[in-house]
């Protein structure tokens, strides 16, 4: 949804640290959030969310190949550390600490210090 500032506040942080996406815009008005396919990725049908897929035996083609913030983003990775099943999240701010700590580990957008985060979280 392009209007919320959830989904925006995840955009504007992974344009920042520099990652690619593939939106999936949802009306929620009309309540495309709501239809199963969603539901069979997130049961609490909320925006945003991002379907992270390791991918690195699939077809570099593949739409699977991406996250999905079902705003929605898109991000592929080769990361190791994700396994070999789709790592599914919602609510904003854990997919903002989630994207800086994956993917721009030290980034002064979410700082490592415990009372400067503490204050961010």
């Amino acid at each position: 949804m392009r209007e919320s500032p959830p989904c925006r506040a995840v955009q504007m942080t992974a344009a920042q640290i520099g990652l690619q996406m593939h939106l999936t815009h949802f009306d929620l008005s009309l309540g495309e959030h709501l239809n199963p396919s969603f539901a069979s990725i997130n049961p609490h049908q909320v925006v945003p969310t991002i379907v992270l897929s390791n991918n690195k035996d699939k077809d570099p083609n593949s739409s699977s190949k991406k996250i999905d913030d079902s705003s929605g983003l898109t991000l592929s990775s080769s990361s190791s550390s994700l396994g070999d099943e789709d790592f599914i999240l919602w609510e904003s701010r854990a997919i903002i600490c989630f994207l800086i700590d994956h993917f721009s580990p030290g980034n002064s957008l979410y700082p490592q210090d415990p009372v400067a985060r503490a204050r961010v979280d």
